[in-house]
């Protein structure tokens, strides 16, 4: 059974380049070729393509797109080529760069013909003459153009870890499965009451067992890498103590730490420990409500209360262990309702240093007077901090609050060239099962908004290998790849999405299950139905949001999928069936059956 048995790592491209003018209808009927073909190869009919995207064994998405209205700022039309691929297969550590370029040499390789005539309708691109080799060497050059490449500024991937090719396959044995079980449906006593024995009659009917399913990426990958080096830095200090100190462990005795330094060490570390332990926690629970995140932003609280009365027990029986538990209460009750875990662990620290700190001698030691002074100032410039940064907190909001009283509200209008306009856009739509969205808004003036969509994007990207890795973006579950990406010297937002079901239904689940994240981002846009406090209004106007989004959306003049009939749902599913079944014991019989129940689109 041929399926990849080795991670994958997923990655963006973005290509962006200007248009001759004089050159704009030729590319026009250059990508209307291409379109045409590969409609046709995704439904199957194609018997020669000029971009031959199947026989590109890296791509799981592919489109065109051709800015040429005057709803984008720029100086000219402009080309923009993006794809959706896989790193090489079983080389997890390769870097981005490196995985660009390989992609970008497999693109060429196939469709260097298609994408001559493409660019050389575009400007940068000189003769290179008729040499095959030549014209490779330059696309590649090309494409990988600093000036040209754009980098996502949020990028979500609805399977990680999967491959175009494990999707695919995974999908072949999803079909086979059900082919077997069709025809056992006709035995007497099939399917039999145990999960187990189905998995069994199954493997046996295949003739093979599957492949062990490929490790799913960690969740201390990628923005998550911070949390590698504080796990590190605590088994370093965990290390210290225990050398330092092992005597009176041997003894199981307290330990008696000789020194503040290591004191410090034994809090920190544990901690640190609580931290990595934290996020782990968070990121395999389902769905987290309120009072678990409070639960266990408690817990981590607990470990470095912990960490200082191991460090310094004999300090703080003399001391009111009572106090510490009254500021860890009130540090719980100001965490809970984060989801931002350098804010738990600011907490933590404060409140396990400020107790070694207390313990110390110099709050009873005349000649150690400095440290009660040294805790002092540091509870002082704490404080101030704290104040400080609430009142720029309050005083961007304000000026926010202003912002948006001031927005002009967006007036949907209907005119002969915006009907024009949203037919072109929606061209294609439900064709396939999958759809998918290109979308370009204008970013409103001022560095306030330019640095509030950044921090916007730089918040999304760190929830998105992380926290929406379960196949839902939010509480969206049919999306597939999705991606924000600045352009035109950072004045315009691009949103790439590909998507199972329909435009409406599509738009309908962000406005009812993901308001709060899109209105985030597109609040910072000309023309979004205004919004309260950057998180609230917007998409809940539901009319004027669809009507906005229209108005920004632009023609996909060349769109390809890897597995156009295939949900995100699917995917996922075929996933659980091919581990269930090369691993029974990898997965508890009621989830394999309930993506077993789960058929394909």
């Amino acid at each position: 059974m041929d399926l990849p048995s080795s991670p994958t790592r997923q990655f963006s491209l973005t290509v962006v380049v200007r248009v001759r003018r004089e050159r704009l209808a030729r590319l026009r009927d250059l990508l209307d070729r291409i379109r045409l073909e590969t409609i046709e190869l995704m439904e199957g009919r194609a018997t020669a393509s000029s971009v031959p995207f199947d026989a590109m064994r890296t791509i799981h998405y592919a489109r065109w797109v051709l800015i040429d209205s005057h709803r984008a700022f720029m100086t000219g039309p402009q080309l923009v080529f993006s794809t959706n691929y896989d790193g090489p297969v079983g080389d997890d550590g390769c870097s981005e760069d490196e995985a660009r370029r390989r992609h970008v040499a497999e693109v060429v390789e196939h469709a260097h013909e298609a994408m001559h005539e493409l660019y050389a309708c575009c400007e940068g691109y000189g003769p290179v003459g008729d040499d095959p080799r030549a014209i490779r060497r330059h696309l590649e050059q090309y494409l990988l153009d600093p000036d040209h490449l754009h980098p996502s500024s949020t990028f979500y991937v609805g399977a990680p870890g999967r491959s175009r090719d494990q999707v695919l396959g995974e999908a072949e044995l999803r079909r086979r499965v059900d082919e077997v079980i069709d025809r056992k449906q006709g035995e007497s006593g099939w399917p039999p009451a145990d999960s187990a024995a189905i998995r069994r009659d199954i493997v046996a009917a295949l003739g093979e067992r599957p492949p062990p399913f490929p490790p799913q990426p960690s969740v201390f990958e990628g923005p998550q890498w911070t949390l590698k080096v504080l796990g590190a830095v605590a088994l370093v200090l965990l290390a210290f103590v225990l050398i330092t100190n092992g005597n009176d462990l041997f003894q199981r005795t307290w330990p008696q730490a000789s020194s503040w330094f290591s004191n410090a060490s034994m809090t920190l570390a544990t901690a640190l420990a609580g931290l990595v332990v934290l996020r782990y926690l968070e990121a395999i629970l389902p769905e987290p409500g309120w009072l678990v995140r409070g639960a266990i932003v408690g817990t981590l609280l607990v470990t470095g209360i912990i960490g200082s009365m191991l460090a310094s027990w004999d300090r703080l029986e003399s001391f009111g262990w009572q106090t510490q538990l009254v500021i860890a209460g009130v540090a719980i009750v100001a965490a809970a309702p984060w989801r931002s875990w350098g804010l738990a662990l600011a907490l933590t620290a404060f409140v396990a240093v400020s107790a070694l700190i207390v313990a110390s001698p110099g709050f009873r030691r005349p000649d150690l007077v400095g440290w009660s002074h040294a805790f002092v100032v540091l509870t002082l410039a704490v404080t101030i901090v704290v104040v400080a940064l609430s009142v720029l907190y309050w005083r961007a909001l304000r000026y926010l609050r202003h912002l948006e009283a001031t927005d002009p509200p967006f007036e949907p209008y209907y005119t002969e060239v915006e009907f024009s306009h949203t037919e072109r856009s929606s061209l294609d739509e439900n064709r396939f099962f999958q759809n998918q969205l290109s979308n370009i808004a204008i970013i409103k003036s001022g560095a306030f908004r330019a640095l509030l969509i950044r921090g916007v994007f730089y918040a999304l990207q760190l929830l998105a290998p992380t926290v929406y890795n379960k196949g839902k973006l939010g509480d969206i579950p049919t999306i597939h790849f999705a991606r924000w990406v600045l352009i035109n010297q950072g004045q315009d937002a691009l949103f790439f999405s590909n998507f199972d079901s329909s435009w409406q239904s599509y738009l309908g689940d962000f406005i009812d299950k993901a308001s709060s994240g899109l209105t985030a981002v597109w609040s910072n846009t000309v023309g979004y139905p205004r919004t309260r406090d950057l998180l609230y209004a917007g998409s809940e106007d539901a009319d004027r949001f669809k009507a906005w989004a229209r108005h920004i959306q632009i023609p996909t003049h060349v769109w390809y999928s890897a597995y156009p009939g295939l949900s995100i749902r699917n995917v996922n599913d075929n996933t659980v069936i091919r581990r269930g079944l090369a691993d029974p014991e990898g997965v508890p019989g009621q989830e394999w059956l309930d993506a077993l129940h789960g058929r394909q689109s």
